[in-house]
Parts: structure tokens; sequence; C-alpha cells
């Protein structure tokens, strides 16, 4: 709202004091002159009105003490009072000065005051998505201790899978696909796609594909080829993602819990794509170790999927 110079509204004052005193009308005056004071000279009081579902205006100590008892204070706003109805009034701060209380406001300390600060909703912090990711799976012995412990922590991950071992394990597929993990492709055998022939190359993805859907009901669309190694065009001819990963725990090749922790620790940030194997007891007992280190850094586990669809 403009805000006009005093050198434009006192004449306007003085001007319309001479008529109402003229005419007796003392009362007009006072009601004219302070919607003048409103409108012209503090134009942000009209704004924080627009905020506020009472604001009560005073130039002094009886204005305050009047905008104290309209809003249902037991006490003058102008002395610091609250507002027993929630409501609002205003007082006047050191030297007359005035003070506006919006509604939820507590206290008057001679400033203008905000809304109650502590009724704002605390600001929502994303956590830094993470994928732990298994290859080579699904083992008879380490996968179904693996997923006792994710689902206790209840962090879902990904396996990709080859598709004979999960022939051989229908119970533990079962549960994957149940418990609400993604299964991704590992090929059937678990061959370097670069070195087969583009028709062999597929023919290994599709068998693999039509182990898969027997339990999750369709085709998965993820593909981890052997050793990160496939052709871009296989991929695009059967419409699939290739899925590698941005942190090799080298789990398969040390064995050692220690080491295995240690590599994501130092490598980890957020959408890392963690690489792992559960056919090793190791393995098992370094994730639900980086699960629960990372959750408590502020980390989600996700499945690959939420962060290569980004």
């Amino acid at each position: 709202m403009k805000k006009y110079s005093s050198r434009i509204v006192i004449p306007l004052k003085q001007h319309i004091r001479r008529i109402a005193m003229s005419c007796g009308l003392a009362l007009f005056f006072t009601i004219i002159v302070t919607m003048i004071d409103r409108v012209a000279l503090h134009p942000e009081r009209e704004e924080a009105a627009a905020g506020s579902s009472v604001v009560i205006y005073g130039t002094g100590r009886d204005s305050g003490q009047d905008a104290g008892m309209a809003t249902g204070s037991g006490r003058p706003a102008g002395s610091g009072g609250t507002d027993a109805a929630g409501g609002s009034g205003k007082g006047d701060g050191p030297g007359g000065s005035d003070v506006v209380y919006t509604a939820g406001s507590r206290e008057g300390n001679g400033t203008n005051q905000d809304a109650d600060l502590g009724n704002r909703p605390e600001p929502v912090v994303e956590k830094k998505k993470i994928a732990l990711t298994f290859d080579d799976g699904p083992d008879e012995e380490y996968t179904p201790m693996l997923l006792d412990g994710l689902a206790e922590r209840g962090v879902r991950v990904s396996f990709f899978v080859i598709g004979a071992a999960a022939k051989e394990q229908p119970e533990i597929m079962k549960r994957i696909v149940e418990e609400g993990h993604l299964i991704g492709n590992h090929t059937y055998n678990h061959v370097d796609l670069k070195t087969m022939t583009r028709t062999a190359a597929r023919k290994e993805i599709k068998k693999a594909n039509e182990v898969i859907a027997k339990y999750t009901g369709e085709e998965p669309c993820f593909l981890r080829p052997p050793f990160g190694s496939a052709s871009k065009k296989i991929e695009k001819e059967l419409e699939m993602i290739q899925v590698l990963w941005t942190i090799d725990t080298m789990d398969w090749s040390c064995q050692n819990e220690e080491s295995i922790c240690n590599t994501v620790y130092r490598e980890i940030e957020e959408n890392s794509i963690i690489l792992m194997h559960d056919e090793y007891p190791s393995t098992v007992r370094s994730a639900l170790s980086i699960i629960d280190r990372l959750q408590n850094e502020g980390y989600e586990f996700v499945t690959v999927d939420e962060i290569v669809m980004d």
C-alpha cells in the first residue's frame, strides 16, 4: 500500500480540524484523523491486519488499555498482557510506540509480534537414498538369513538373481516377492554376455526372465549383466534397463566384515548403489551392520528403481 508524505497529510488534518471545531464536531475530527493515520501514514499496519483475525490500533497508553480489554485480556495489552481468548491486542511500547499483537501472539516486548513460531511445522528433511543390491542368489542358506535381518529392520533391497538358482529355490523366491524386494535379471547361467553372440545373449536373458516371471507375475525390467559386461544394443532390443553399481564391496573376494563395511563407509554418498553377494556369511553380517549405521546417519535404503528412475 502507498505511504503518503506527511507534508500532504498534516495540512489536510489541520484543515479538517478547523472545520470540525467550528461545527463542534470534535469526535468527528478524531475519527477522521485516525483513519488518515492508518491509511496514509501507516499502510504497513493494514498489511499486518491482513494476516491476523483481530488487530486493534492505538497511539498511546490509553488505546493500549482499550485494546487489551477489547480482546478479552484480563489486563491491558499495553503492559505485555496475553489475550486470554487467543485473539489479538495492541498496547504501547517504550516511548509510546505501538505494539501490535496478532492472533497466536503470547507477550509484547515493544516490537511487532509475529504469529507464534512454536506452532509452525518443522521443516521436512528428506533422507539420502541409497540401494543395497545382491547378486548371484538366491542361496539356500544365506539368503534366508539376510531376509530375516532385513525384515527386522523394515528394509527393502534388490536381488539380481541367476535364473538357474531361482528355479531351484522357489520358496525363497516367493518370500523375496512377498516381502517387497525388487528382483532383477542376472542371466540364467551367470555368463559374460559380451563373449556371446547377440542371439545367444538374448536367449540367456529371456530364459532368466521366464523363470522370474513365474514368481513375480511379470518379466523384470532391470538387468545386471555378470561382470558388468553387456551390449547396449541387447538392452534396447529387450527393452530392459541395465543397472550396474557405484560401490563394489569386493565381498566375494575378501569375505571380511570389517573390510566390506569400511569400503562402504568410505565411499557412501546419496544415490549410491552398493554391490554385494548373498552367498557368504560375512556378507550377511556386513549388510546388516551397514544398514544399522547408515540409517542412524540419515540414509534411507530403497530398491534400485527409486534411484535409477528418479
